[in-house]
């Protein structure tokens, strides 16, 4: 590997790092957040990435002519492939979390509040729920 290949793979292990230590801070913020709080960022998120469908297909059609350079397969190229309605499908998703978050769920055992955890994921309350 040559020098420069080196300090392109340090330089991206460090920003790495560097996301998964702002994931952990954000996650440790929205554990202590309101339900609320959490709901108007996941509608946030999703208008956001409606907001940016042209920024995100610029890029992604980037990330496409580089992925053909290095030869990555066809199957690999459909799979990175984006388009209007593969954005809209992700903005719905983040939609379908907010709005699965505001309804309560009834498990077996008991009723689940989805988003409000109290320190516990629904699913860890409803399998306990359930085993009782």
């Amino acid at each position: 590997m040559s020098t420069a290949e080196n300090a392109i793979n340090s330089s991206l292990r460090e920003q790495m790092f560097a996301m998964g230590r702002a994931a952990r801070a954000a996650a440790d913020e929205l554990t202590r957040s309101s339900g609320e709080a959490r709901n108007g960022a996941l509608r946030a998120a999703a208008a956001a990435i409606r907001e940016n469908l042209d920024a995100i297909l610029e890029a992604n059609s980037r990330d496409m002519a580089a992925a053909r350079e290095r030869g990555l397969s066809a199957a690999r190229l459909v799979r990175l492939a984006l388009d209007e309605a593969r954005v809209e499908a992700m903005a719905a998703g983040v939609d379908v979390v907010g709005q699965i978050a505001l309804h309560q769920v009834r498990g077996a055992g008991g009723e689940v509040h989805l988003g409000t955890g109290g320190g516990r994921r629904a699913g860890q309350r409803h399998r306990e729920d359930s085993q009782q």
